[in-house]
């Protein structure tokens, strides 16, 4: 498991309820393309995410190391349009999508 700590909430409340409702929300996907939420919990005025590890690197290192070839290019792009399909289909749309918010599974890279 992985922890999150999300500190741009604070003193924002309606932020804090909103990032509440989104990540129940989002808990409730499963998709072997997109990493689980276990829990949610909030300490010491902190919003914290439990969340399943992902053994791998981001995206931004794999295109650091080198270019990728068009196929591969091809099947990350298919494995992440069908986990955004997943959260696009009850609601929610990731804020914050770049490459290095992107694991690279051990098998994807």
């Amino acid at each position: 498991m992985a922890l999150k700590v999300i500190r741009e909430f604070e003193g924002d409340d309606s932020r804090r309820r909103r990032f509440w409702q989104e990540a129940r929300t989002a808990a409730q996907v499963a998709h072997p393309n997109a990493c689980r939420i276990y829990d949610i919990a909030e300490e010491q005025d902190r919003l914290v995410l439990v969340m399943e590890f992902i053994e791998g690197e981001s995206l931004a290192r794999r295109i650091e190391r080198s270019s990728l070839p068009a196929q591969e290019a091809g099947q990350i792009t298919l494995a992440l349009l069908s986990a955004l399909e997943a959260f696009h289909k009850i609601g929610i749309v990731h804020r914050d999508l770049k490459p290095s918010n992107i694991v690279l599974s051990n098998g994807m890279r």
